[in-house]
């Protein structure tokens, strides 16, 4: 069954139809309330963060990880008497000879290969058996040979399945008996 519009009741054909500025201005009074909402937070926020700087008024210098110095130029370095330094203080470190001998209450400071005395361990705990040890027998690997008198043994015999079948091959290999048929 069909029906027009105009067959319909009143109060139902009667609706009103909302204008453009009934929708757009309660979307545009909440984004207005938010934007103002976010603004004063941020100020507030950024007056905390501010107000910290300002009582802080100097951040403290960071450490320098390294110093870098530079060197002189080659120029004003006297080699003649650097040389001379070096020497003067490999003389006086020279270590003692060998020919002299340490006092044995002395402590020895001076490490080479001609005053090197070789001590013992000192942590050496012996070794003690807490059961007796018993040797295994040795065992002798001797062949095993089956000897059958009066018997005359056939293939037959040792392998009963039949001719050219998977089972007798299996078993004339277990039996070793490839050798002759």
């Amino acid at each position: 069954m069909k029906a027009e519009w105009d067959d319909a009741p009143e109060w139902i054909n009667s609706r009103r139809k909302r204008s453009a500025a009934a929708v757009l201005l309660p979307g545009l009074l909440g984004t207005c309330i938010t934007l103002g909402v976010l603004y004063f937070a941020s100020q507030a926020l950024l007056k905390g963060t501010v107000q910290q700087i300002i009582e802080k008024r100097q951040l403290p210098k960071p450490v320098p990880v390294a110093e870098i110095i530079r060197a002189e130029p080659a120029a004003n370095k006297d080699w003649d008497s650097l040389v001379n330094e070096a020497a003067s203080r490999h003389i006086e470190a020279e270590p003692p000879r060998a020919t002299e001998q340490p006092t044995p209450n002395a402590k020895q400071t001076v490490f080479n290969d001609l005053n090197y005395t070789p001590q013992g361990a000192v942590n050496i705990i012996q070794a003690t058996s807490t059961y007796p040890i018993e040797k295994p027998a040795p065992k002798i690997n001797k062949p095993k040979e089956i000897v059958v008198v009066g018997k005359e043994s056939r293939l037959r015999d040792l392998c009963p399945h039949r001719e050219g079948s998977i089972e007798r091959r299996n078993c004339r290999m277990r039996m070793d008996l490839n050798g002759g048929r």
